[in-house]
């Protein structure tokens, strides 16, 4: 293994864990609320539940 693994690892963990979730927060979750609440409620309710990890 070493080093010469490290840029793949770290390309594959932005991928498969950074943008899965932001798709899933922001692209899912965030539409529903801001629909739902209104904008600021929507957002402040998202970012209270990402901060204390509620979802």
């Amino acid at each position: 293994m070493g080093w010469s693994t490290f840029p793949s690892a770290f390309l594959f963990g932005i991928i498969q864990t950074g943008l899965s979730e932001e798709i899933l927060f922001r692209g899912f979750l965030a539409k529903r609320l801001i629909s739902r609440f209104g904008f600021a409620t929507g957002n402040l309710l998202l970012s209270m539940a990402e901060a204390f990890g509620l979802l």
